[in-house]
């Protein structure tokens, strides 16, 4: 492809970043308390996993300031290893409160959804962020914790 598509790539996806690493930032203190509030007794582990995407964002946030040419030259790998860090921290939060359920499964499709207004990226990024992120939810199936029939329905949902 032509260098001045993958340029605007870039000058697109970075207010995307930002966004993403601010929401990243906010929204994971912002569930454990949320979860705390409403007697879910979080545990420890949960806001530990929660702690390690909040430094992503952080980090993210903190190299857009003092290192910006850098984080341009790469804002398609950040922010798709922004995003896949956010999938896996919602599956892991979801399997951590039961497993497969209907807020884990919403939580991954919102987060498609988010990507896919925050970022443009190419063809073959995206085929790999969602395999990326499917075979990690469906990684309990894969180990044999599940059925069969149980993991192809909650990939079919997915």
């Amino acid at each position: 492809m032509p260098e001045s598509f993958y340029a605007s790539l870039q000058e697109r996806n970075a207010p995307g970043l930002r966004t993403a690493a601010w929401t990243t930032l906010l929204l994971m203190p912002a569930s454990w308390l949320l979860a705390l509030w409403a007697n879910h007794e979080p545990s420890t582990l949960s806001l530990s996993i929660r702690v390690a995407g909040m430094g992503a964002g952080l980090i993210i946030l903190a190299l857009m300031r003092g290192l910006p040419k850098m984080v341009m030259n790469h804002v398609n790998l950040f922010s798709f290893v922004l995003s896949v860090l956010v999938s896996c921290i919602a599956t892991s939060l979801g399997w951590l409160n039961g497993g497969y359920s209907l807020d884990l499964t919403m939580s991954l499709v919102l987060i498609f959804i988010l990507v896919q207004h925050l970022f443009t990226w190419e063809t073959k990024r995206v085929l790999v962020f969602y395999t990326l992120v499917v075979a990690f939810y469906l990684t309990p199936w894969a180990l044999g914790s599940l059925s069969m029939e149980a993991g192809f329905s909650q990939q079919i949902y997915l």
